[in-house]
C-alpha cells in the first residue's frame, strides 16, 4: 500500500482478503483500500488538497468522506473536527465526529469488514443536533486514482412506452461532447483521465451500484434507492466527478427533514475484485458485472 504522510494518524481493519485504513484524528476519512492481489492503495491520497472557507481551510485528505447535501458553500465545506470518538466493534469500528458548529449536524461512520471476503459495509449516519428541524441528505464520496473507467448503470423501471424513465443531470461545467463520456444505452462509461474543465454527471440510479475498473481490479459500490423518496441534484442519488487529479464515485441517501435529535442513515457496500481480466468495453463489462450480481437493466 502507498505510504501516507508521516503526520497522519491511521489505523487498519484487515481480513485475509482486504485491508482498510482510516484516519484516527484530523478528519473522518477512509484513506486506504487494498487486497493481496492489488496491494497498491486503491484510494486517492491528497495531502495537499484544501479549500478556503469562512470557517478555515477544508482539508480533503482523499479517500472516502461523508458530506451532507444539498451542496452549498460554505455549509457543505465546514472543516472536520480534529478529534473524534472511536469505538471498536466486533467486526469493525465506529467513528463519531462532534456536531458541526455552523450547521448543528453530526456525522458518524460505521465500518464493518466481512470476516473473509473483500467486502466492507460503510454506514453513514447524519443526526440533527439543532433545536430546530433541518433538511439534509447523507452523501458518501469516494475518491479514486485516475487511469480507469467508471461504469454507470442506466436501467430503470418501465411503466409505459409513452413515459420517460431516464434522466441525466449535468453540472454547469460539464460538456456533452466531453471525450471522457461514452454513451452505450444501458451503460454510461466515464474515462478517468485528466482534462479541463472538470466533468460531472448524476442520475437516478435504480440498479443500486457504481463500479470502477482500473487495470485488473474492479471496485464496486452498492447502495439502495428508496422508491418515492426525494433526492437532491435533480433527483440524482448517484454521481461521478472527474478532474485532473482523481475521480469520485458518489452516492446519496434521500433528502430528509430531520427534527431535533433525529437521524438519517445511508449504507454503502464496497467490494474489491482482483484479478479480473476484462477490457473496458461495454460488452465485456456487461458480462463481468452481471456475473457479480450487478445487472444494468431496470
Amino acid at each position: 500500500m502507498s505510504a501516507f504522510p508521516a503526520h497522519w494518524s491511521v489505523n487498519t481493519l484487515q481480513n485475509p482478503s482486504l485491508t482498510v485504513t482510516y484516519l484516527t484524528r484530523g478528519a473522518m476519512r477512509i484513506v486506504g483500500l487494498s487486497t493481496p492481489a492489488a496491494p497498491e492503495n486503491w484510494l486517492a491520497v491528497l495531502p495537499a488538497t484544501a479549500w478556503e472557507t469562512p470557517y478555515g481551510p477544508f482539508q480533503a485528505y482523499g479517500g472516502h468522506r461523508f458530506w451532507h447535501a444539498p451542496e452549498a458553500h460554505p455549509r457543505t465545506y465546514v472543516p472536520d473536527a480534529p478529534e473524534m470518538d472511536i469505538t471498536p466493534l466486533p467486526d469493525g469500528v465506529r467513528l463519531v465526529q462532534p456536531p458541526e458548529g455552523p450547521t448543528g449536524l453530526q456525522k458518524s461512520l460505521e465500518l464493518r469488514l466481512d470476516a473473509q471476503r473483500p467486502r466492507l459495509t460503510v454506514l453513514h449516519t447524519l443526526t440533527n443536533r439543532n433545536l430546530f428541524a433541518v433538511e439534509a441528505a447523507p452523501w458518501g464520496i469516494t475518491q479514486l486514482p485516475l487511469g480507469g473507467t467508471a461504469v454507470l448503470p442506466q436501467g430503470a423501471p418501465v411503466t409505459s412506452e409513452f413515459t420517460p424513465n431516464r434522466t441525466l443531470t449535468l453540472w454547469p461545467y460539464t460538456r456533452w461532447d466531453d471525450p471522457r463520456l461514452n454513451l452505450h444505452g444501458d451503460l454510461l462509461l466515464v474515462q478517468a483521465q485528466a482534462a479541463l474543465p472538470p466533468f460531472k454527471v448524476g442520475f437516478p440510479n435504480h440498479a443500486g451500484w457504481l463500479a470502477y475498473l482500473r487495470g485488473e481490479t474492479l471496485f464496486i459500490k452498492r447502495f439502495s434507492r428508496q422508491p418515492g423518496a426525494a433526492y437532491t441534484d435533480l433527483n440524482s442519488n448517484a454521481q461521478v466527478y472527474v478532474n485532473d487529479a482523481f475521480i469520485e464515485l458518489e452516492s446519496q441517501g434521500p433528502l430528509t427533514r430531520l427534527e431535533p435529535g433525529a437521524s438519517v442513515q445511508h449504507s454503502e457496500v464496497w467490494e474489491m475484485h482482483a484479478p479480473v481480466h476484462c477490457p473496458p468495453t461495454p460488452q465485456a463489462l456487461r458480462g463481468l458485472l452481471a456475473e457479480l450480481g450487478c445487472p444494468s437493466g431496470g
